[in-house]
């Protein structure tokens, strides 16, 4: 009786085409038709032969809802279905793939949804093409993974939180910046941090960098900068004091986990629309509620500095890099391509030009 009772629970899935909305933007309308087609035929397949319903709520997005027994099932297969979404040849050039949120092991259905949200938004920052299966009480379970989100040239992604963030640091309500970067930081955290600073001051907002602890690599050209730059570094404590208040941006970079960053409570910040978050690392859970508008990982990319490379080339404004600053955010490219040996791509070249 219990048994049953297990298998029959409430399971419910948010799933979700990699890539779509840019799809939506450089392919012709009949590509995308096919595309989402195929993932129809995917899952009325999947209605046909399991205790299975869905339903389309916004194009390239579905919430799933199934049973416990069903959920179990696919767990020991690995989820094999979603091959026939990679392995479809719509549109030369491109592999398809889906990203799945699953929330099971309570009768809340809020809570379900809530963990099959929490599970998508999951897969796709640890690189898409997979499935987060989250039960109430434990820590996500994944699967897939057999390849990285494709990186479109369209970099609409980059143009729309590089837009975000002009208008944040446009808004006459923004007096202070303050960029973080991770404890022991490496030569990407810094040069990153620093093509940070060049886009805060091309908007003439006052900005520092909290961070005091660094690598031997890093330490030692950290020692080679400028006063200008060196003097723009600041303690904790400081940091603190600004984060406290509205007026300033919180800009972190090259991490996204609250106990890697030296300044404590640093996701306590009265104003959450006032936090940014630049990443290349797969990341295990985001919490804190930072909008997603505000938050861009993308462990396909080479690195955190090449990221900030592309959003200083997609600010409104134009971001006119020192330097100094252009040697570092190269350095941190350097480093974390292993010499340009790793993840590199068309757009690491582009960065580091």
């Amino acid at each position: 009786m219990i048994n049953k009772y297990t298998n029959e629970r409430t399971v419910i899935g948010e799933l979700e085409i990699d890539n779509f909305q840019q799809y939506v933007v450089i392919l012709p309308e009949e590509d995308v038709f096919a595309i989402q087609s195929k993932m129809l035929d995917i899952l009325d397949e999947l209605v046909e032969k399991y205790n299975i319903v869905y339903r389309q709520y916004v194009n390239g997005k579905y919430i799933i809802i199934t049973n416990q027994e069903t959920l179990t099932h696919f767990e020991k297969t690995s989820f094999k279905f979603f091959d026939k979404f990679r392995k479809a040849n719509i549109v030369e050039g491109i592999s398809l793939s889906a990203s799945m949120g699953i929330g099971a092991g309570t009768s809340s259905n809020a809570t379900l949804l809530k963990l099959a949200k929490r599970g998508l938004l999951e897969a796709q920052s640890r690189g898409g093409d997979q499935i987060s299966v989250s039960y109430d009480t434990n820590k996500p379970v994944y699967y897939g993974s057999i390849s990285e989100i494709t990186r479109t040239l369209s970099k609409v992604k980059i143009k729309q939180i590089a837009r975000t963030l002009a208008n944040k640091l446009d808004s006459p309500q923004i007096k202070n910046v303050v960029i973080f970067g991770h404890k022991e930081a490496d030569l990407d955290a810094v040069g990153a941090a620093l093509i940070t600073l060049g886009i805060t001051q091309t908007y003439k907002v006052n900005t520092y960098i909290q961070n005091l602890t660094f690598d031997s690599t890093a330490q030692a050209v950290v020692d080679t900068l400028s006063d200008e730059y060196k003097s723009l570094f600041i303690s904790p404590g400081k940091a603190r004091k600004f984060i406290s208040k509205k007026d300033t941006l919180a800009i972190i970079v090259d991490t996204s986990n609250e106990d890697e960053i030296e300044t404590l409570g640093i996701f306590k910040h009265p104003d959450k629309e006032n936090i940014f978050i630049f990443d290349h690392h797969r990341i295990e859970s985001l919490s804190h509620n930072i909008s997603k508008s505000n938050t861009y990982i993308d462990s396909s990319a080479s690195s955190t500095s090449e990221i900030m490379s592309e959003v200083a080339q997609f600010m409104p404004k134009r971001v006119n890099l020192s330097k100094e600053i252009a040697q570092m955010g190269l350095n941190g490219i350097f480093l974390d391509t292993q010499q340009f040996h790793k993840a590199v791509s068309s757009r690491t070249f582009m960065a580091s030009a």
